[in-house]
């Protein structure tokens, strides 16, 4: 047994299940629950986990699924590892072996559920335990989450402050640029490609035959990837009931002219929306129907009507504003422009900063291709020039990143400057700051080397495209090299920077106590 918060939590196992689905598998557990006296109501159970599982799959990777409930027919706080005979779908895509279960009563009053699935995700960072879950038999399983050679200190989120809340709310932010990602880069290459083809450099047109259609296909990618991010964003939060909602008021958003401000806000307010909605307690037999039909309609109405009252006039006049002021500092020199669309790019890693300066250069192309320009540059060099750093610069990258120093580069080469965000974790500002000037750089040369790029997209991949290839590759390569300057002159050795701020980090931490 552990306690946790002053919560006295029961471990049990359950070996050799001969389970063949995942309901079988779940049937299985509840009746051992049941048999042992851990729970009071098997049907209860069993609805509330799946439940659970129905607004978010539980897999958690290595085969490993972490179910989890909350009911009032559990008697006492219980976590149970199951392992399996055979590995079982547990959902569209990913097998279980084992099976870490959850269950807290539902009088508790603390976030103690959350703080055992941090306890445990915390283990699971650790490959001895992982070989011991796996290869391991009850006995030694058991032994291993009750003994004190596994307590840790866990981070405590009892109280949120600032930080956490940007934490989290970048992290839904990212999850939302990755579904969103495939759109883009579909869209930007089938754009570039029969831009290719025309054998001039433009924009085909009806008369180009399938060069037109293949150009219409990638146009279709460019348009549904601002919808597609911000029902993914609300997906992030609020899980299945948040996708439908989410698509449905973004296409409005951008329907109205808010551009990619427009989708975040859209995202965020269907997601709040839909949590709000599920603090509501709801009998479990009607759980699922709110989960299926009312959370979805009301996610939908509400965060619409809102948009549509008092959000997209003024929003849409920001996006237009701010349009309005790129275009007319087109009459300036174009290396103030070059720096000014180059910092915007490199700054938030995709986020909206970079997406307005891109939409800009994007809407430009027919008319000042050299904006493309800028823009293919500056979106190649903070994901290679972090890449490299990574690689040459070993003390300054924890062992994580620079495994995926090769990954970024690769991106970077594709025009994916979210091939950089892995890195904002070991150090934001230094990152960010020299993700800002190197794209600033590469912005300021391009301009004044007069590149032209016939594509809504960047990287090497639209080199094809170009006008005055050997200047876009040095614009490039001189945007690259200032990144790996500053990250080479700076005295940030990453294992230091750690140990501090674990030393800080302490006094928000609780600890684990074993009960002998």
């Amino acid at each position: 047994m552990i306690k946790i918060q002053n919560h006295y939590v029961r471990i049990e196992t359950l070996f050799s299940m001969g389970a063949k689905t995942k309901k079988e598998a779940i049937t299985n557990i509840t009746d051992y629950l049941l048999n042992h006296n851990i729970i009071s109501d098997k049907a209860n159970i069993e609805k509330a986990i799946f439940a659970r599982e129905s607004e978010l799959p539980t897999y958690i990777g290595d085969s490993i699924s972490l179910p989890h409930a909350r009911s009032s027919a559990v008697k006492q706080a219980t976590i149970l590892v199951g392992k399996l005979l055979n590995p079982i779908l547990w959902d569209n895509h990913n097998y279980v072996n084992f099976i870490f279960l959850i269950l807290v009563p539902e009088k508790t009053k603390s976030n103690l559920h959350l703080n055992i699935i941090a306890y445990i995700s915390r283990l699971m960072v650790h490959k001895n335990f992982r070989n011991i879950i796996i290869h391991g038999n009850e006995k030694e399983v058991k032994q291993l989450l009750t003994s004190k050679a596994t307590t840790y200190n866990i981070n405590s989120n009892k109280l949120p402050n600032s930080k956490n809340i940007y934490k989290s709310i970048l992290k839904r932010l990212m999850t939302a640029t990755g579904y969103m990602l495939p759109f883009i880069v579909i869209g930007g290459v089938l754009s570039a490609i029969p831009i290719m083809l025309t054998g001039s450099h433009r924009i085909p047109n009806p008369s180009d035959g399938l060069i037109f259609q293949l150009y219409n296909v990638g146009q279709i990618g460019m348009m549904l990837y601002i919808p597609v991010f911000g029902a993914y964003l609300a997906y992030s939060m609020a899980g299945k009931p948040g996708l439908a909602p989410g698509f449905i008021t973004t296409y409005l958003t951008a329907s109205l002219n808010c551009g990619f401000l427009g989708s975040i806000l859209s995202g965020l307010l269907v997601g709040n929306t839909i949590l709000l909605l599920k603090k509501i307690y709801i009998k479990h037999p009607y759980a699922s129907v709110f989960t299926a039909l009312i959370y979805p309609i009301i996610g939908t109405i509400i965060p619409c009507v809102l948009i549509g009252l008092f959000v997209a006039s003024p929003l849409a006049i920001a996006v237009a504003s701010i349009n309005h002021h790129l275009s007319s500092i087109q009459g300036m020199s174009r290396t103030s422009l070059g720096a000014i669309v180059g910092a915007m790019i490199g700054f938030d890693f995709g986020g909206p900063i970079n997406k307005i300066a891109a939409t800009f250069c994007q809407s430009q192309i027919s008319t000042h291709p050299f904006l493309t320009g800028i823009m293919g540059t500056a979106t190649a060099v903070p994901p290679i020039g972090i890449g490299i750093s990574s690689i040459i610069f070993k003390n300054k990258f924890p062992s994580t990143e620079k495994k995926i120093g090769v990954a970024a580069i690769l991106m970077g080469f594709c025009g994916i400057t979210e091939g950089a965000i892995p890195f904002i974790a070991c150090n934001p500002i230094l990152i960010i700051t020299t993700s800002t000037l190197g794209a600033a750089v590469s912005g300021i040369t391009a301009s004044l080397l007069n590149v032209i790029n016939y594509a809504p997209w960047g990287g090497i991949i639209v080199l094809p495209v170009i006008e005055n290839k050997l200047e876009y590759l040095i614009s490039i390569m001189f945007g690259v090299l200032t990144i790996i300057i500053i990250i080479g002159l700076t005295n940030n050795d990453y294992e230091k920077h750690k140990n501090i701020k674990n030393k800080h980090s302490k006094r928000h931490q609780f600890k684990i106590e074993i009960i002998e």
